[in-house]
């Protein structure tokens, strides 16, 4: 069985596409990584909103070289740019052209080599998803042709994470939840006064009694009891600096474009899902603004059951978080935001990374912040 790393701790992040880190290969890992033939295209956003743009270019993945001692592959795998032939050591097997969207609309511009710029359309499309391709053709005869397919998500829920890190069993893996207010305290307000009449005066009394309970513990301590219980819940601790974001209770919803959900009566329906899956993010800072998850002690996990996770952190320079968060507001108790990062599994020696792309809505544990 694969033995998946990740850390337990808090975390979150936004990240501009160009601040993930950049390994430099030579022309002896870019071979190998060729004949492996692990081409792919990767996008700055796995998900997107109307009239939102993400940048999509092609990669090669360089795999580590085997250990001729233990015949064991060891260090991490990671993608670098195709090459184009603009450095004259490292010679282009391929050309990219024809960038088309197979699916979902939208618009492709930007076109430059093995990069392209695709915008969503201002309305989500059937299923939900946008797919774009394409072609690879081979300088040599000896190489086959290859056309590549990118899926990306049109998102208008309230939190939404995709991955992509298929060595931890993540493929293009689209979570989501919907902000719950958590524990609820019984009280008589709101209550229809034809329905009161028919409460008894005692269960009131008890009622009351609960609530000034509740109002006091809020008060002595700080903390809203309810935003606590929450499946999405953001806390920031004066004394550290630190804020954390936990999320919980995310269901899986698509699995590489394919919805993962029930069906009830022919239609997709929200599954029962799997409760141990959840996400936790910290960083240092605290407010509306853009953070970086790089500086201890912050960190992101990512868990959908007990052997299927990933994560990054700061307690391996391999498997260092590179990410950013972006809180774009918060209001009335509610933060909202969201985050990219790399993040990292393993199997056996080897580290593999993939990336997390995520927004979220949040209650706020904080009365006083």
């Amino acid at each position: 069985m694969k033995k998946y790393f990740y850390f337990t701790i808090f975390f979150l992040c936004f990240i501009q596409y160009n601040s993930f880190a950049q390994h430099s290969a030579g022309k002896d890992d870019i071979a190998r990584a060729m004949r492996a033939g692990r081409v792919s295209i990767h996008t700055s956003k796995a998900m997107l909103e109307a009239n939102e743009s993400a940048v999509l270019d092609i990669k090669l993945l360089v795999t580590p070289v085997v250990n001729e001692q233990t015949l064991q592959t060891e260090g991490t795998a990671y993608p670098v740019d195709l090459p184009d032939g603009s450095d004259p050591n490292i010679p282009a097997a391929y050309h990219s052209s024809n960038w088309k969207i197979v699916q979902g609309g939208g618009s492709i511009s930007s076109i430059e080599g093995n990069t392209c710029v695709y915008t969503a359309p201002g309305a989500a499309p059937r299923d939900k998803i946008m797919v774009i391709s394409v072609d690879l053709n081979p300088t040599s005869t000896a190489l086959p042709k290859i056309v590549l397919l990118q899926t990306i998500y049109f998102v208008n829920d309230e939190t939404a994470i995709v991955i992509n890190l298929p060595q931890g069993g993540f493929l293009n893996s689209k979570y989501i939840t919907t902000t719950s207010g958590g524990m609820k305290v019984p009280t008589m307000q709101g209550i229809d006064p034809r329905v009161a009449g028919h409460i008894s005066p005692a269960l009131q009394a008890q009622m009351a009694q609960v609530q000034q309970a509740v109002n006091a513990a809020q008060a002595n301590t700080g903390i809203n009891l309810s935003s606590t219980t929450s499946n999405a819940m953001a806390y920031f601790d004066g004394k550290t600096g630190q804020t954390v974001v936990k999320l919980t209770k995310l269901t899986l919803q698509m699995d590489n474009g394919k919805d993962k959900r029930k069906t009830v009566n022919g239609k997709p329906a929200e599954p029962a899902g799997s409760y141990l899956t959840y996400c936790e993010i910290s960083f240092t800072g605290h407010g509306v603004g853009t953070y970086t998850i790089n500086d201890k002690p912050s960190g992101l996990g990512m868990m959908d059951g007990p052997t299927k996770g990933c994560g990054c952190g700061q307690s391996q320079k391999e498997a260092h978080c590179e990410g950013h968060i972006n809180i774009k507001s918060i209001e009335n108790g509610v933060m909202k935001g969201d985050f990219n990062s790399l993040v990292y599994t393993s199997d056996g020696k080897t580290l593999f990374q993939g990336t997390i792309y995520g927004k979220f809505t949040a209650n706020i544990a904080n009365l006083q912040q």
